[in-house]
């Protein structure tokens, strides 16, 4: 899996429209198309999707916007999408990429990087930076409840990974609480759906910290960076950042 940090520079009087997620979800769809064909077709046809784009932020003048590829052949055409100097609209406004950051790993690397190693996991802390929201029945759930979570993370993985792991949605939801946290709501507008996600800061705490379940919770977490939480991932939302001390 892959994620690319790119730097945009604005370069119209326009500014982006206030949530992009749907123009960004088109640039990067044709970019792909050009790049490479079959993982196009492969991220448009796979479900869930293999990959996630997250909310510009903006930092001074310029954007800082990121999208990440979960599996290939996405993972190593995305590497090709954004490179500097490339241009392209977001909305009524014309963008260039400055400059680019890739991050990558694998599945197998991340594994190893947690459940082998006989550490403790007695706090989890994550940071929602776009709106947070999961599908439940047939309505929409803003609280990122444990249980909730960590069944995303799950579905993410086993589709990816050749690695399997169990449903894991019941156990975060026996043996993880939120501790402390700082949450509020935000409205956004996906196509034609106005959804409410949470967005800011909560810690977890881990019940049975020394657990091998402990270990592959707190690998999922790091998994998140890459895939997001909830719903609507590759529109923007449940971009999800882990808090390390």
């Amino acid at each position: 899996m892959c994620a690319l940090n790119c730097t945009l520079g604005v370069l119209s009087k326009e500014a982006p429209p206030r949530w992009p997620g749907a123009h960004l979800h088109g640039v990067l769809f044709q970019r792909l198309r050009e790049a490479d064909p079959a993982a196009a077709e492969f991220a448009h046809t796979q479900e869930p999707r293999p990959f996630t784009i997250a909310e510009p932020n903006q930092k001074g003048p310029h954007l800082l916007f990121r999208c990440a590829g979960l599996s290939e052949p996405v993972t190593s055409a995305m590497s090709q999408v954004f490179e500097a100097g490339t241009e392209f609209d977001v909305g009524p406004s014309r963008v260039r990429v400055l400059d680019v950051v890739l991050e990558h790993t694998d599945y197998e690397e991340l594994y190893e990087a947690y459940v082998p190693r006989e550490a403790a996991h007695e706090r989890i802390s994550l940071r929602f930076t776009s709106p947070t929201t999961f599908r439940v029945g047939k309505a929409n759930m803003p609280m990122p409840l444990p249980r909730l979570l960590w069944q995303s993370w799950t579905n993410r993985w086993n589709a990816f990974s050749e690695i399997q792991l169990e449903r894991f949605g019941e156990w975060a939801e026996e043996h993880i609480v939120p501790a402390r946290f700082r949450l509020r709501s935000r409205v956004v507008k996906v196509g034609g759906a106005t959804l409410v996600g949470a967005v800011g800061e909560c810690e977890y705490r881990v019940l049975r910290p020394e657990s091998l379940e402990a270990r592959v919770a707190a690998m999922l977490a790091a998994y998140s960076h890459y895939c997001g939480s909830g719903q609507k991932t590759t529109m923007g939302l449940g971009s999800t950042e882990p808090i390390t001390s």
